[in-house]
């Protein structure tokens, strides 16, 4: 029964800070959009702008991903988590006898 009461609160908080955003960015929109824009701006739905906001939050993502994460997955991670063995197996889906084991690439 909380969970369930946790849950809805959540939700509603959720459909609340969607609701506002999409109208923050719509109000944003609006006053910089020219006049024929501005007005099919403001008769577009809520949601509409919402969906807007968060594909432009997506293309800004895009465009700073360099900047947010300058490094790759194995740079970060490093050899510490690679497996110490790996399985070198010419038929992949079914391991046979010519499997053999290797030591995991250096570096």
């Amino acid at each position: 029964m909380v969970a369930t009461l946790r849950f809805t609160l959540w939700l509603a908080v959720a459909v609340v800070a969607a609701a506002v955003l999409g109208w923050l960015f719509r109000a944003v929109l609006t006053r910089i959009a020219p006049a024929n824009a501005a007005r099919l701006l403001r008769s577009a739905p809520l949601s509409a702008s919402f969906g807007m906001a968060v594909i432009v939050f997506y293309l800004l993502v895009a465009i700073l991903a360099p900047t947010i994460a300058p490094f790759g997955e194995r740079e970060v991670v490093g050899a510490q988590f690679m497996p110490a063995r790996q399985l070198v197996c010419p038929q992949v889906y079914r391991p046979s006898a010519a499997c053999r084991s290797v030591p995991p690439p250096h570096g």
